[in-house]
């Protein structure tokens, strides 16, 4: 009878531990979305570049050619934001619209000139439906490309 009864108490441990997961298991998925979009706006794809900028070029040179490869270009321009909430000449900062604003999809990108290094530095955002990347890689390659000829001319 005493093996009986360690036998039951062993399989109600088991129930109720294997009940927990389960329990948070659902309470995740419940909360899910209000969870992903704060992770992926912290851990989602995003990439960091950094661009050589001729000693002669001004800020304002900098971030036309910038403007010329993002919303001025009919290709590029649906990925991106549809203008600027910073463009700042006098610090060197340049923010599309949607840079900072939470669970955002398309691409949003940083962008910072530095006079004293001459150096551009970027960082781009691309996150669409449930944080799939949209190629951010492949999406800064060719703006740092682009971005770094236009300055060349």
């Amino acid at each position: 009878m005493g093996n009986m009864v360690r036998e039951y108490k062993s399989l109600a441990n088991w129930r109720y531990t294997g009940r927990l997961p389960a329990a948070l298991i659902i309470v995740g998925l419940l909360n899910g979305c209000s969870m992903s979009s704060g992770l992926c706006d912290a851990l989602g794809p995003s990439k960091r570049a950094s661009i050589d900028v001729p000693q002669n070029a001004t800020v304002e040179e900098v971030f036309a050619c910038i403007d010329q490869e993002t919303i001025g270009n009919k290709d590029r321009a649906p990925l991106f934001d549809n203008g600027y909430a910073v463009r700042d000449t006098k610090t060197g900062v340049l923010e599309t619209e949607h840079y900072g604003t939470p669970n955002t999809s398309g691409f949003r990108l940083r962008a910072e000139m530095s006079k004293q290094a001459s150096r551009l530095d970027l960082s781009l955002r691309g996150a669409g439906a449930y944080c799939t990347d949209l190629g951010v890689d492949k999406e800064m390659a060719r703006l740092t490309s682009d971005v770094a000829r236009c300055l060349q001319r």
